[in-house]
């Protein structure tokens, strides 16, 4: 879904609806549903792609729907579209500083996988990455660095008694992008600390652990930066399903992120939600919809995101 966009999507769809392949139908009305959770940005290009090419993906929906009456109309089920998103598949933790993970062991011993991307225009001539992974106590058991222009792939045996704990410290410059996958040895999560970036393009879903115990008030922040001034937005949604809340906000037209104080209301997603005191842990949906870099900011509960809805009970 993510790597189809609205400039290409006419084309998939009548290709897709030529060729008898169904597939182009669902990939050609997501693309068009995202755009409309972005929303229409002012920016002249992004406003211009939406009037050249909007009209035309539509057309070619509403052919493939005459031609196939079978087939599911496109209804704007907001909460529908977003309940059913699939997870993401990687984190795309972004520098510059320190970006931290904690691991907790499924099974008495596993493989740590940490990957880094290079990312973005800023040039990373000249420095370096550092890894290090920490155990339950304090003691390193892995370190390594590199030269921060490459792509890097880190691999290490982890072993303890499941529940055991890890962390694992990334320090990048900001062209940096770290991920850490999760198996059946092992769940990875990814802490949310001050200027806590991430880099992406289309939808991120992420998810989050509501503790039981007092009431409590979530906020939720973002704040986006692409070069193109598309729009942003973030939805939280329960575990059954239900929209809890929602925020949009138009993307900075800056390479990088000003200090907050700087920024105009309408250049923030600020999401604010009031949890009754809940007799067991929740699980609850994080999905963001972005067009580049995008800062986060969790208060309220324990600032931990993972790529599948588990617990993250006991870890900070």
């Amino acid at each position: 879904m993510d790597e189809t966009n609205a400039l290409i999507a006419p084309g998939v769809l009548c290709s897709g609806r030529l060729s008898g392949n169904r597939d182009a139908f669902e990939i050609g009305k997501n693309v068009m549903f995202r755009e409309m959770l972005k929303g229409v940005s002012d920016d002249a290009k992004a406003f211009a792609i939406g009037v050249c090419y909007y009209a035309a993906i539509m057309e070619e929906l509403g052919a493939f729907v005459r031609e196939n009456p079978d087939l599911a109309p496109y209804s704007g089920d907001t909460a529908g579209f977003l309940k059913a998103l699939p997870p993401s598949s990687e984190f795309g933790v972004r520098g510059p500083g320190k970006r931290e993970f904690l691991i907790r062991l499924r099974k008495p011993s596993a493989e740590l996988s940490v990957e880094r991307i290079p990312s973005g225009a800023l040039s990373a001539k000249g420095k370096v990455c550092k890894l290090q992974v920490l155990n339950s106590a304090g003691q390193e058991v892995f370190s390594a660095n590199g030269a921060a222009e490459d792509a890097k792939a880190f691999r290490t045996a982890l072993s303890g008694k499941p529940g055991d704990v890890f962390r694992v410290i990334a320090e990048d410059a900001a062209g940096g992008t770290w991920n850490v996958p999760g198996s059946d040895a092992l769940h990875a999560f990814s802490v949310v600390t001050p200027g806590y970036n991430l880099h992406s393009r289309g939808i991120a879903v992420r998810y989050l652990t509501i503790p039981a115990g007092a009431e409590t008030q979530l906020e939720l922040e973002a704040i986006f930066a692409s070069g193109f001034g598309c729009a942003g937005a973030v939805y939280l949604l329960d575990e059954a399903g239900t929209l809890l809340a929602s925020s949009g906000a138009k993307a900075l037209l800056r390479s990088d992120f000003p200090r907050d104080s700087e920024l105009k209301p309408r250049e923030k997603c600020h999401l604010a939600v009031t949890i009754p005191k809940p007799d067991k842990e929740r699980i609850w949906k994080l999905v963001i919809v972005m067009a580049g870099n995008t800062r986060l900011r969790i208060s309220g509960v324990p600032p931990l995101l993972s790529l599948a809805p588990v617990s993250s009970d006991r870890l900070l």
